[in-house]
């Protein structure tokens, strides 16, 4: 997710641009930060949901749509860290 994303989600919200030291006014940085640590917990715990499905799977037969799942989610993670 772009800070632009983020901006516009957090404005539409209620949050308030501020002037920041390089002259620029913009969020503070920590609302950047804040919501890609959301976004990565909310990744993870649905990846742990997905990769206890992936188990269960394997027990009864594999199921290969959770594996491409599974690797989407990696995908997404690792797009949100910066």
């Amino acid at each position: 997710m772009t800070n632009e994303q983020i901006k516009k989600i957090f404005l539409l919200n209620g949050f308030k641009e501020k002037q920041q030291p390089n002259g620029e006014v913009d969020l503070n940085p920590y609302v950047y930060e804040a919501a890609r640590a959301l976004l990565a917990a909310e990744l993870t715990t649905i990846q742990d949901e997905m990769f206890a499905l992936t188990t269960e799977s394997y027990k009864t037969g594999s199921n290969p749509m959770l594996e491409q799942c599974d690797a989407i989610i990696d995908k997404h993670l690792k797009g949100i860290e910066k």
